[in-house]
């Protein structure tokens, strides 16, 4: 039969799971239902058995589309991430009302039909319909016949699985998966001899060309605990982050705060010392917003009460301007500065000698640090001796870690 199938262009299609169930339980289940098609579609599952307990062979079911079939105008994108996450949600009404002792047939299709009234809601708000694309080149004549033959060899290696078989299906899905790159760079040749300024894709295609694979956001959980899912709620969510570290903090000080804006109202007040025009302090460091962009989308505008977003234009004028009165060591430490990194250091021939005296600038920053409440971050803090001598060191590892701020 299967030589018979090959010379005459015919595909035979069988169900998974056995049509009949002898009831003589001496005989083995068989497929006594097979199918010969050619020149047909076929969907999943395009062939089945269904259940049937009056008899011991079962019905078989088979969906067929022919190549005339219209393309679909729409198709529906789901978000599953979204799903999984709504249906882990306990408080649920419509689940709520299942009784929790069911001792009825009704009950159970009351509990089932509750069930999947759920998760058929849950998709169905989970999931958005959009255009199909309709400009998609169709593979060739003989890569359909190849991936139809590649199809009907699986399914005969995973019924009949000989060797013979086995290495018939390998062959073919080889072919298979050649033909349809070589398909896909023609393609793309054809793409880029024919691309021009006024084509659709141009300026998408040089993009992508430009750039490289974005990494896409993850779901992020917002200060209520909700979940954020596309990119306008993740936009908000890191706006609100961003907000909520540039907001005001209480003043420790207050005699000390009316000072320090004093004197920037002072400096700013002072004549240019260049052609640039002269500003105020209003609109110089007051009255600041940002926005969050994502890919291509944003969040709304926020204020910017104290400080100001990494990465904005200003960010590295204002902290210079900031840490512009950091002390300078007076004991010979020498101190370095490279935009937020601050590095103490000190050259001498005793170690004895390097470390009261690398403590006691130490002490001094820690002062400066406090009062301007700049907090250091211990973890990305370390302190490192170099030698020199060639001699082996003797120093020990509690004498190295000895330097701490307090």
């Amino acid at each position: 039969m299967e030589t018979l199938a090959d010379d005459l262009h015919f595909d035979i299609i069988t169900p998974l799971t056995p049509t009949h169930n002898p009831y003589d339980v001496n005989r083995r289940p068989d497929i006594l239902d097979i199918a010969f098609l050619k020149g047909v579609a076929l969907k999943l599952s395009c062939i089945e058995t269904l259940q049937c307990l009056n008899s011991d062979h079962r019905p078989v079911l088979m969906r067929l589309g022919s190549y005339r079939d219209c393309p679909p105008t729409v198709k529906t994108i789901t978000n599953w991430q979204k799903v999984s996450t709504a249906l882990e949600e306990i408080d649920t009404p419509i689940l709520n009302n299942i009784p929790n002792d069911i001792v009825s047939t009704d009950d159970i299709d009351n509990a089932i039909g509750a069930l999947t009234n759920h998760i058929r809601t849950v998709v169905d708000g989970s999931s958005r319909t959009v255009p199909a694309n309709s400009d998609r080149k169709e593979l060739p004549r003989d890569v359909k016949e190849l991936i139809r033959a590649k199809n009907a060899a699986l399914r005969r290696a995973s019924k009949y699985p000989t060797c013979e078989n086995r290495s018939q299906a390998r062959t073919l899905q080889r072919k298979v998966r050649d033909r349809v790159q070589e398909v896909r760079n023609e393609n793309w040749s054809d793409l880029m001899v024919e691309i021009k300024p006024s084509h659709k894709a141009f300026w998408g295609l040089a993009k992508a060309l430009k750039t490289e694979k974005a990494v896409p956001t993850p779901a992020l959980r917002k200060l209520d605990n909700s979940i954020a899912f596309d990119d306008r709620e993740k936009a908000e969510c890191l706006a609100d982050s961003i907000e909520q570290q540039c907001s005001e903090n209480p003043a420790v000080d207050v005699e000390h705060v009316r000072r320090v804006e004093e004197e920037v109202r002072r400096r700013v007040s002072l004549p240019p010392k260049d052609d640039l025009d002269p500003i105020t302090q209003d609109e110089y460091i007051s009255n600041r917003h940002f926005t969050f962009r994502l890919d291509n989308t944003y969040s709304s505008v926020r204020p910017i009460r104290a400080g100001v977003p990494q990465g904005s234009t200003l960010s590295p004028l204002l902290y210079s301007a900031y840490v512009n009165d950091i002390p300078r060591p007076k004991t010979g430490v020498q101190l370095a500065l490279f935009a937020d990194d601050t590095a103490l250091f000190l050259r001498s021939n005793c170690l004895r000698n390097i470390l009261p005296r690398l403590q006691r600038a130490i002490d001094e920053l820690t002062q400066w640090l406090r009062l301007w409440r700049i907090e250091v971050n211990p973890e990305k803090s370390a302190s490192i001796y170099f030698d020199y001598s060639p001699r082996k060191s003797t120093i020990s590892r509690k004498s190295k870690e000895s330097l701490q701020f307090h």
